[in-house]
């Protein structure tokens, strides 16, 4: 569809016949539109008229760009499936060749690419995957990641200005140049849509006016368009494009009298991996510090999936309680590679175990096909770290040489250090040397690269381990005393000096319910936190400011993890009371990017988060 302002004609269609497009681009002089045909994963071009179809070759549009030096017009396009493809760009006018520019780490949402380029060449906008938003640099072919949310996007002009979606799809946060200068700014203040959930925004070719879709996945959607104050803290006005009985989606605007940006940079190939390290220090093939952390070793980007009750803490570790994380499926056959080209391996985490009563051994860290058939495992049996370790053919459990590392400190955040080489084995806990086994051999030739990396179970469960977790190493060879001490300094730095959060516990009662999302509306989101009301009955502990001015308060609780509602959440019925420890929700950023669902419009009351709302 289309709509222009000076034509007088209203909304109409381009292109007659109904098909799976999407993401439709206005070429740099507004007279083109590029966009993509989903099921046939290929490009097309057509003009303004609806006249001259063009076919531009296979993949998804996700940007245009006209370089200010060549006046060259360029279509970016992911080519590959899903998040595992390649950023590449080609010539509007010569679609024939391609020319990459980004295939350093995994890119975008598995259904639509998000990559978006300045207005000078320089920097774009992209997901990490996702949820790991941020920008990339091409002249270094580098990036950085700033927040864990969805639909990123930069601004046309040279400003590097980036802005992130929100979970609850009412705000997105705004940075300047680097990630600096974090604000929010609520984009759903439109007068037909305030307070409600807004979609597929995307920023236009004028810096200070952006396109929105609202409500949210509704019949009466409409297409907005909203422009941000000088300062770009606010939406400062609203213009309503769009009044109909259909369902709007994507969108995109042109503006005749835009600021056209000075080019940086033109074609650019960036590095596929960073320079050696100068020193001999082993490095590691796969890292996880935290959710937010770039976990990006040697140009390859770590990651994984969460699944059960597992969810990220105030400090963006890992929360593991009859829950797991689920590497991704190249972790195996790096690992196993390193070892076996080491002749050895070290594996570092910091550790903070919820209990001693953890039997089996509970799993921590394992790389295993199953209960009884692994490379290697870190787990816990009762107040002992454990280690089982494949040694050889006839030890496919990796129990022949199961050892005691050392204690495990209830409630303490330990850094572990096990290092294997030759026949020796040590582990360090906080910079220390606990265990050392020596005549320790370990025939690594027979390790399977297959097997998966999980943290906190075993494949097929029934080894569950709770606690808490980050900070994880693992590289191909040993660890010095020396190395193993300077590591365990490094990882008490980055720490800091971490402070509580106040939290209280009340009995109340449940006033408003909002229903927990369906698929449909997640989407991509395996988790999801509703907002609901109580009445505060009586304060059992603990004290919060903020709950002294109203005895009304606004709690969001988890209501879906691994995309299944909680049994708790169907329960939930105005009138019910029950007791809730509470933690106010300005003290949990690790919750913002999480899909929020509200239908409740009281907006004075405390927010507060339901810290136990998962085991409910």
């Amino acid at each position: 569809m289309g709509l222009d302002t000076e034509d007088g004609q209203g909304e109409r269609k381009i292109i007659p016949n109904d098909a799976a497009y999407s993401k439709p681009l206005f070429t740099p002089n507004g007279q083109q539109i590029v966009f993509s045909d989903m099921k046939k994963r290929k490009v097309f071009v057509i003009d303004w008229n609806g006249e001259n179809l063009r076919d531009l070759g296979a993949g998804l549009a996700s940007d245009m760009w006209r370089d200010p030096k060549t006046e060259i017009d360029w279509v970016y396009v992911r080519i590959g499936s899903e998040t595992k493809s390649t950023i590449a760009r080609r010539e509007l006018a010569k679609p024939k060749k391609d020319e990459t520019i980004w295939k350093r780490s995994e890119n975008g949402h598995k259904g639509v690419p998000w990559f978006q380029l300045s207005g000078d060449g320089a920097m774009f906008s992209d997901a990490f995957p996702w949820p790991n938003c941020g920008a990339g640099d091409l002249r270094r072919g580098t990036w950085k990641g700033y927040e864990r949310r969805c639909w990123p996007g930069i601004a046309p002009d040279d400003s590097h200005r980036t802005f992130v979606f929100s979970g609850s799809h009412a705000e997105v946060n705004l940075f300047d140049r680097g990630g600096t200068k974090k604000r929010k700014v609520a984009v759903n203040t439109m007068p037909e849509n305030r307070g409600k959930k807004v979609y597929f925004h995307r920023w236009s070719n004028d810096p200070r006016f952006f396109t929105v879709v609202g409500p949210e996945r509704s019949p009466k959607s409409e297409l907005y368009v909203g422009r941000f104050d000088s300062d770009y803290q606010k939406i400062e006005s609203w213009t309503r494009l769009t009044n109909n009985s259909r369902t709007e989606l994507f969108g995109d605007a042109w503006f005749g009298n835009a600021p056209i940006a000075k080019a940086r940079t033109t074609t650019v190939i960036p590095v596929e991996k960073p320079k050696a390290s100068a020193s001999n220090k082993i490095e590691p093939v796969w890292v996880w510090e935290n959710a937010t952390a770039q976990n990006e070793p040697q140009g390859m980007v770590c990651g994984g999936d969460l699944h059960g009750r597992a969810r990220f803490g105030r400090f963006y570790d890992l929360l593991l309680d009859k829950g797991w994380f689920d590497a991704n499926s190249y972790a195996g056959g790096r690992i196993v590679g390193a070892v076996q080209a080491g002749n050895g391996i070290t594996i570092e985490a910091n550790i903070s175990s919820d209990s001693t009563d953890q039997k089996g051994p509970a799993r921590i860290i394992s790389m295993s096909a199953n209960s009884s058939s692994r490379n290697f495992t870190i787990g816990q049996e009762g107040e002992s770290f454990v280690l089982r370790i494949r040694t050889g053919k006839d030890d496919g459990n990796g129990t022949k040489k199961e050892t005691r590392l050392g204690k495990v400190e209830v409630g303490k955040l330990q850094h572990l250090l096990v290092s294997h080489s030759g026949d020796t084995l040590q582990c360090f806990i906080d910079g220390k040397l606990v265990t050392e086994v020596k005549n320790f051999s370990v025939d690594c030739s027979r390790w399977d690269p297959s097997f998966k990396l999980i943290l906190s179970d075993e494949i097929g469960g029934g080894r569950d381990w709770r606690g808490q977790l980050e900070g994880i190493r693992i590289s191909g060879g040993s660890t010095s005393i020396t190395d193993a001490k300077a590591r365990y300094e490094i990882t008490k730095k980055r720490r800091g000096n971490r402070s509580g959060i106040d939290r209280v516990v009340v009995s109340a009662k449940l006033l408003e319910v909002t229903k927990a999302p369906t698929r449909e509306e997640m989407d991509s989101y395996q988790r999801a936190l509703v907002e609901n009301v109580y009445e505060v009955q009586e304060i059992v502990s603990g004290k919060i400011s903020k709950m002294e001015v109203d005895n009304v308060i606004i709690v969001r609780q988890w209501a879906v993890m691994d995309g299944k509602e909680q049994d708790q959440s169907k329960h939930r019925k105005p009138g019910f009371v029950t007791e809730l420890s509470l933690e106010l929700i300005e003290g949990h950023p690790e919750l913002e990017g999480e899909f929020l669902s509200s239908d409740h419009e009281r907006f004075g009351p405390p927010v507060l988060f339901d810290v136990n709302s998962h085991t409910r």
